[in-house]
């Protein structure tokens, strides 16, 4: 069998190309650290990292948008404690402005840290989140919520609307509560009911307390409750007589589950209406406060508000801290997403590293031994080349 100089070449060549092809690929897998590189080398590897690539990406997304969540919703957590901070200390000043002993300037003053603390309110109310981006406006949040009007009340210029974050594929939390649910759907009074005087009383009857006896024997209407001839009347809102008796004062006076107490002399005629508790605005609260403790205002009737600001504020007291009860267990919500994606994220990740990334220690011993071979080889041909009869003939 002959074996022409030019094929011996050709034979020797194709070998070299060959060590080079390979020792080229395994240089790569070792530089890139991945296994496959074009997905003709694999298809179905490559096309399962591609599909755990675009799950990771998602869940990145949803760390995202939970930090983000988490973000606003400790901000939200804050300007809460601030707002029940300004509440505790109306309350404070409540009752301090109760007491009767206390001068008509003191009051006045009273009167001016009320109206500050309610600019204060407002303040809490359009509380930003550092993005340009209001706390308390809902999905409207580009521009303040909350503005006061010529009249000296506030007016709301957000919306209902909360906006969910997804936090994974089939969940979603509010990054926020919005400013009419925190600042104006406020439940007034006990909770239950208010008791206001009716401006037309001259006399020195005032509420001392109010109370529910029996909440299942209440129906939630409105009463009116009248003095006259040293009694009193309890009628319905369609004017008739539910209960009525002897008037005493610090003596209550009991309906429907509802017990009343007053104090004071009230004069023929004078009245106290009870209404069941409505919505009431924190802005309003502070207001009628603060108008309670301005001079001029008839005893009686200052003593009957302060007794309804008292339970007005308990109740936004209240009412607060369900909110910061609310924003809690959404922050710990998004501590059990954030745990249970980590862990996911983990096991996706080693799961693509086994599809895509190369054993670098097999790979370099590899390469070592491709190396060696293309120099051994190369070696051979330099040698094999200078071997032709014609050099023997010379």
């Amino acid at each position: 069998m002959r074996v022409s100089t030019m094929g011996q070449f050709q034979q020797a060549l194709n070998q070299m190309l060959r060590l080079q092809t390979e020792t080229a690929r395994t240089q790569l897998q070792v530089g890139s650290g991945q296994r496959h590189l074009s997905a003709a080398d694999d298809p179905a590897a490559v096309a399962g990292a591609t599909r755990l690539d675009t799950t990771l990406a998602g869940m990145a997304q949803f760390a995202e948008n939970a930090n983000l969540a988490r973000q606003r919703l400790q901000m939200e957590e804050s300007a809460l404690n601030d707002v029940a901070d300004v509440l505790q200390r109306l309350r404070e000043l409540a009752v301090r402005g109760s007491n009767d002993t206390l001068a008509d300037d003191d009051r006045a003053a009273v009167a001016a840290e009320v109206r500050s603390l309610q600019d204060q309110l407002l303040g809490l109310a359009n509380s930003a989140d550092g993005r340009g981006r209001y706390l308390f406006a809902g999905s409207a949040d580009a521009a303040a919520p909350f503005a006061k009007t010529p009249g000296g009340g506030v007016t709301y210029f957000g919306d209902d609307l909360a906006r969910q974050v997804p936090i994974d594929a089939a969940r979603t939390v509010a990054d926020g509560d919005t400013g009419s649910d925190v600042f104006l759907r406020v439940p007034a009074g006990n909770g239950t009911f208010s008791v206001a005087v009716q401006t037309a009383n001259t006399g020195g009857g005032y509420l001392r307390n109010a109370q529910v006896a029996d909440a299942a024997a209440y129906d939630g209407g409105d009463y009116t409750i009248g003095f006259s001839d040293g009694g009193y009347t309890v009628t319905d809102s369609a004017g008739a007589t539910i209960a009525s008796g002897s008037y005493t004062a610090d003596q209550p006076i009991s309906f429907r589950g509802l017990s009343l107490t007053f104090n004071g002399s009230p004069d023929d005629g004078d009245a106290f209406n009870l209404t069941a508790s409505r919505s009431a605005s924190l802005f309003s609260m502070a207001g009628d406060l603060a108008e309670a403790l301005s001079t001029g205002t008839p005893d009686a009737a200052r003593r009957t508000a302060m007794v309804g600001s008292l339970s007005d504020l308990d109740g936004a007291l209240n009412h607060i801290q369900n909110l910061r009860t609310g924003v809690g267990v959404r922050l710990q919500a998004l501590d059990r997403s954030d745990a249970a994606r980590e862990g996911m994220a983990l096991e996706l990740e080693a799961s693509l590293s086994d599809l895509r990334d190369v054993d670098i220690a097999e790979a370099a011993t590899r390469l070592s031994i491709q190396s060696t071979a293309l120099q051994a080889a190369q070696n051979a041909f330099v040698r094999v080349q200078g071997l032709s009869l014609f050099n023997f003939l010379r």
